[in-house]
C-alpha cells in the first residue's frame, strides 16, 4: 500500500515536472515572437525615418557600399566602409545581416536586395 502511494506520488511529481517545463518553454516561445514582432516594428519604423528624410538615396546608400562599382556589395566593403567612418562593426553580427538580405544567396548584396532590406515593405508605410 505504501508502495502504491509513493508511485502515485512520483507519477504525479513527473507529471507536475513536465507541465513546469511545456509552460517554461512556451513562455520562452512567446517571449521570443514578441521579441521578433517589435523588431520588426523596430525596422520598419527605422526605414521609413530613414526614406521620408530629405537627403536619402537608396541609390546614394547602395553606392556608398558598392566601392568597386560591380552592382553589388560584400561584406569586406561593408566592413570597409565602416573602417572609414570609424564605425565598430561586430563581424559575425554583419554576417548575419547580409545572410538576412542576400535572398540569392550568393554572398553579396544587389541593388533590388538593398532596395528591398531599406525599403518600408508595409504599403500604408509608403503612402
Amino acid at each position: 500500500m505504501e508502495e502504491d502511494r509513493k508511485k502515485a506520488q512520483e507519477e504525479y511529481e513527473a507529471r507536475k515536472k513536465q507541465e513546469t517545463e511545456r509552460l517554461i518553454e512556451c513562455t520562452m516561445f512567446l517571449r521570443l515572437v514578441k521579441l521578433i514582432v517589435n523588431q520588426s516594428r523596430v525596422t520598419e519604423n527605422a526605414k521609413e525615418v530613414l526614406n521620408s528624410h530629405r537627403t536619402f538615396s537608396c541609390e546614394k546608400g547602395f553606392a556608398l557600399l558598392d566601392k568597386n562599382r560591380e552592382g553589388k556589395f560584400a561584406m569586406d566593403e561593408i566592413l570597409h566602409v565602416f573602417a572609414f567612418h570609424g564605425i565598430e562593426v561586430d563581424s559575425d553580427a554583419l554576417e548575419g545581416i547580409v545572410e538576412l538580405i542576400d535572398d540569392d544567396e550568393d554572398g553579396t548584396i544587389d541593388f533590388r536586395e538593398w532596395q528591398a532590406a531599406v525599403s518600408p515593405s508595409s504599403p500604408s508605410l509608403r503612402d
